[in-house]
């Protein structure tokens, strides 16, 4: 019986002209699991380091069509104090910056003074920040914002602008509550940043869903994973010493 099997496989294969190899591409040996030691193809390249997003300022931003401004903000907007602030340019709060570095409580209550102004919504990597604008038009906001966040791998940043819609009158201006229930949507820009760039990268970014452009900078410092030594910090004064040794400073 074993005989039969075998001269029938022979005359097959003499058949086909002796070649024993099939015409049917055979599938691929390597494995498709995801592994560590064979990541899927199409995940995100894993990125470590600190990344720091600055938002500047906007140019021609509009409502959408047909959509005016609210009444509270067009009795803001006719006030001394949004007179002052539409003088406000990222230049000039650049140079404020520099110059108080200790400044943090009064530029807080400056973007909360500025409420009839569009803030800007931040978003990267499932974390959101509500940015107040410091100055400037509604068509012409300027924020001047910076942001640190912890990377871990390749996330989009996403901006959205917006006009309070909440308030009644000059003297209803909306609470933190209230943001976002009727707000008016001013458009958007979602970009990847390049992370395997060097130094800073600033540039104007197109808004989609409504006009104008946004400057953003961002930069990304790539964590090296490097062991911590006594020659990696600097040391300044002793300020202890036990039977173990030094308390540095």
């Amino acid at each position: 019986m074993s005989w039969k099997i075998t001269k029938k496989i022979k005359e097959l294969g003499s058949s086909s002209g002796g070649n024993s190899l099939s015409s049917t591409p055979q599938p691929s040996s390597r494995s498709t699991t995801p592994t560590p030691s064979n990541p899927t193809p199409d995940a995100p390249i894993s990125r470590t380091g600190l990344l720091t997003i600055r938002v500047s300022s906007a140019r021609g931003l509009s409502l959408p069509g047909g959509v005016a401004v609210p009444g509270a903000i067009q009795q803001a907007l006719g006030t001394q104090q949004a007179q002052v602030a539409s003088s406000v340019t990222s230049q000039s709060v650049s140079q404020q910056q520099k110059l108080a570095q200790k400044s943090r409580n009064r530029e807080s209550l400056q973007r909360k003074q500025c409420w009839w102004l569009p803030y800007m919504v931040l978003e990267f990597d499932k974390n959101e920040i509500l940015i107040d604008s410091l100055g400037g038009t509604i068509q012409e906001p300027v924020w001047m914002f910076q942001a640190h966040f912890d990377v871990s791998r390749v996330s989009e940043i996403c901006l959205q602008m917006y006009l309070r819609n909440g308030a009644k009158s000059l003297n209803d201006a909306p609470s933190n509550d209230e943001l976002g229930k009727s707000d008016l949507f001013m458009g958007n820009l979602t970009f990847i940043p390049d992370f395997d760039a060097m130094g800073t990268i600033d540039q104007w970014y197109d808004v989609t869903n409504g006009s104008g452009q946004v400057n953003v900078s961002v930069t990304f410092k790539e964590s090296t994973n490097q062991s911590l030594s006594i020659d990696s910090f600097d040391l300044l004064k002793v300020i202890g010493k036990g039977s173990f040794g030094k308390v540095m400073q």
